[in-house]
Parts: structure tokens; sequence; C-alpha cells
């Protein structure tokens, strides 16, 4: 499989559709963890779609999904507040269109390694930029919301306070109402 790296500030939605269809390593091995993308994805209707899978030390490899990534940062925030403040820090660059930086690969936390975990997400967010963009839909803009609503205490996303949390953070009133509807879904934690 070859190696792909695209920086997130370089509109990675964009630079990806430079590269051939195939599969891809896009981190280098961390723990004996790898991240790796398959273009096109397994979703029906979506040509440009991507496939994202950790490969595990003991050779299998499967496909995160939302609730897998948010119970390990959330392991891993109540295990050590220091580093989800850390992962959450990296996830506010990924936002903000930054590759990550100093993340300290030799630290052992539960779950995945977080340069792992922050990779994966970084290739999710860039899967769902494709599938659902923004303005019509959400794009990383929804699950981001659960990494949010972690960082203050973990309230409902039902209950006012996340509101107001999201509010302040910039998310409009339809944005949230989707977020809602979809929050009984698989999609949000």
């Amino acid at each position: 499989m070859n190696t792909l790296f695209i920086d997130n500030s370089d509109d990675p939605v964009s630079s990806l559709d430079q590269y051939s269809d195939g599969e891809y390593f896009v981190t280098k091995e961390i723990q004996g963890h790898k991240v790796s993308i398959k273009k096109p994805g397994l979703k029906p209707g979506y040509p440009k779609d991507i496939a994202v899978s950790i490969h595990y030390p003991n050779g299998m490899s499967k496909s995160p999904t939302h609730p897998s990534l948010i119970s390990d940062f959330l392991n891993k925030y109540n295990a050590d507040t220091k580093a989800g403040k850390v992962i959450f820090s990296q996830l506010e660059k990924l936002q903000n269109g930054e590759e990550p930086d100093g993340i300290d690969e030799k630290e052992e936390y539960p779950g995945l390694p977080m340069a792992i975990l922050i990779n994966s997400l970084k290739w999710i967010w860039i899967q769902e930029d494709r599938n659902y963009p923004q303005p019509r839909y959400l794009g990383r803009r929804m699950s981001w919301a659960s990494y949010i609503l972690i960082q203050h205490g973990n309230p409902d996303i039902m209950s006012e306070k996340a509101e107001t949390i999201l509010r302040n953070l910039g998310y409009f009133d339809d944005e949230i109402t989707k977020i809602r509807f979809l929050s009984g879904s698989k999609h949000l934690r």
C-alpha cells in the first residue's frame, strides 16, 4: 500500500482528488497502529467517498465509527484531563484548517494512541466534508459538536446548556436542530 500525506491546511478535500483511486496509508506507524484510506469508499451514491480504516498491531483493521472515537476520546479525557485537553486542542486545530502538532506519541493512554485517534478523525472529517458539504449539510461540524460538549462537561444535547454552548461557538439554530434530530442515531453519541 502506498503512503499519502496531505496537510489539513492544503484544502484536503480538493487535494485528495489529485490522487488516483486506491488504498493509501495516511499515517506513520505509531505503537503498532496505522490509519489508511480507500478511495472510492464504500458508500453507494457518493463517488468521491473515502473509507477510513485503523490497522491494529495484531494485523486486524476496521473502520472507526463516531461512537467508538467519541468513546475513546471520553475514556482518555476521564483517565487524564490533561490528555483530553491536548486532544481537544489538536481537534480544534483540525477544525480551523491547521495540521495537528505536538502530540507525544510515547504517552500511553487507554484505547488508541492519541495521534491515531486524531488522524482518524481528520480523515473522517474530510470524508464528511465531501459527502455532506456545507452549507446544505453540516459536514464535520456535526460530529465536532460532540467533542465540544464533552469538553464542556458533556451536557445532554437536548439541554438548554448544550444549546447555549453550541450557539456561543458559532452554531446556528438550524444546525443545533439538525444535531438534535440526528443525536439519536449512531452518528452522534
